[in-house]
């Protein structure tokens, strides 16, 4: 999106690094081409996703412990 921006020339030349990265780092995509249909999952299958990413986030293998 930036190399369209910059291409139609709508980024002005002031523009400093530190605002760029504001932008790559928070901008919020569009999302108009997402599915946001509800999707139909166990519960049990949520709550071991739930615990893989707690163990993964800790650094570990949640199957070592298991």
């Amino acid at each position: 999106m930036l190399v369209s921006l910059d291409a139609e020339k709508l980024i002005p030349e002031d523009v400093t690094n530190e605002r760029a990265r504001h932008l790559m780092h928070r901008w919020q995509l569009p999302m108009y081409h997402l599915d946001f249909k509800r999707l139909e999952v166990p519960l049990e299958e949520l709550k071991k996703q739930r615990d893989a990413n707690l163990w993964a986030e800790a650094g570990y293998d949640e199957r070592e412990y298991y």
